[in-house]
């Protein structure tokens, strides 16, 4: 099981499009070097138990298809995470394990995460969609998301030998609130090599001085994000429409990190 480790900002500029160019386009950003490498789509989906077993004990199960430009659609990959926990840096860590999906992977899924609630075996031979053979063993979408990621490689400037250092993704998540897609602009630094943790909080730092009236830290992770948007939209606080794109503004913003921070971590 490897250890994810990353740092999170969400842009909070008027036109976020502007704010994400400018960074893609900059090539460094202080002492760190930024390569402009692919552009992916991403469409994910989140199960849990009705009763929501996962989400109480910290876990979050995900399928996820993944193309982008020049690439074939590849397999659905499957993650398992949890033991998210925030260092003294600001930065985020949790356990994490990917594989692909098969026809195995019900099994797999109950075995690994001691579900002994849920009736490994029962999915029907030839049946290799995922939400259909996961919903066999009890568990049910609680989430669905595309994201549009830009990926950019990171480095110290001037070092080649050090190769790349960590990978920092321009995100647009795009989730359906009840017909209204509701589009949430967020940055993702992660380390891709080992003990890359300074440099790691070094381009976050870096990126909140350069864009200090557009950025800002962000606590929470793309589930609970999700999830607290639907709980506000039934609170009539999200001014959600059918058929209309929302851009979640500084005051949305507000209104998602309060209601997570009191202490409802898992408000579903």
């Amino acid at each position: 099981m490897a250890v994810e480790i990353e740092t999170k900002l969400i842009i909070l500029a008027d036109e976020p499009g502007i704010v994400k160019e400018k960074i893609a386009s900059s090539g460094t950003i202080g002492a760190c070097s930024l390569t402009d490498r692919r552009t992916l789509l991403l469409r994910d989906t989140y199960y849990d138990t009705p009763t929501r077993t996962l989400s109480g004990r910290g876990v979050a199960l995900r399928t996820r298809d993944c193309c982008g430009e020049f690439l074939e659609p590849s397999p659905t990959i499957v993650c398992i995470k949890q033991g998210e926990h925030r260092e003294a840096s600001g930065a985020f860590l949790r356990e994490e394990v990917e594989f692909a999906w098969s026809g195995e992977c019900p099994d797999r899924i109950v075995r690994s995460l001691e579900l002994c609630c849920l009736p490994a075996g029962d999915v029907p031979p030839g049946q290799d969609d995922p939400q259909e053979c996961l919903s066999c063993i009890g568990l049910v979408p609680i989430q669905e998301r595309t994201t549009q990621r830009r990926v950019l490689d990171a480095s110290w400037v001037g070092s080649p030998e050090t190769g790349i250092i960590a990978e920092l993704a321009l995100d647009t998540v795009c989730y359906d609130i009840h017909g209204c897609q509701v589009l949430h602009h967020e940055i993702e630094v992660e380390t891709k090599a080992p003990g890359s943790e300074a440099f790691v909080a070094c381009l976050t730092d870096l990126l909140r001085q350069a864009f200090r009236d557009d950025l800002g830290p962000w606590d929470h992770n793309k589930l609970i994000t999700g999830l607290a948007l639907e709980h506000l939209y039934a609170q009539g606080i999200l001014p959600a429409r059918s058929g209309q794109t929302l851009h979640l503004s500084r005051p949305l913003y507000d209104a998602v990190d309060a209601f997570l921070k009191q202490g409802r971590r898992y408000p579903w």
